[in-house]
């Protein structure tokens, strides 16, 4: 098996440019940046079924989700994807748009700030 270790890089936007598809093979995890990261590039993704990436690889976008620790499953997803070139085609229009939507800073601050807003009033009132 050939492996290629990357090691520190500065260049992540251009990683993520040249690659087909952003994968995320967790155990567990919280909310995963790089899956989120991938659709607002208009990647296909493909991730474990666990907590947090299951939150962000939800319908409509384009991708899959697989079993934890299943690499035979991990490997077929990406192959599936790679052999599919309607799936990169529509992830770069449903998957971009799903992150925006989502998962902009400023739509997170802006319900963040409503929430809170939400409980001091409930509290004002008793």
């Amino acid at each position: 098996m050939n492996r290629i270790v990357l090691g520190h890089r500065d260049d992540i936007p251009a990683l993520y440019a040249a690659a087909d598809a952003v994968a995320l093979p967790s155990w567990h995890e919280g909310l995963p940046r790089a899956l989120v990261e991938g659709a607002a590039l208009g990647k296909p993704l493909v991730a474990t079924d666990v907590s947090g990436c299951r939150e962000v690889l939800r319908a409509p976008m384009v991708g899959r989700l697989v079993p934890a620790r299943d690499v035979r499953a991990l490997a077929g997803a990406l192959d599936d994807l790679a052999h599919d070139p309607d799936a990169a085609a529509r992830a770069a229009v449903v998957n971009r748009a799903e992150a925006v939507a989502r998962f902009d800073v400023r739509r997170v601050a802006t319900d963040i700030a409503d929430t809170y807003e939400s409980l001091a009033e409930t509290a004002r009132r008793g």
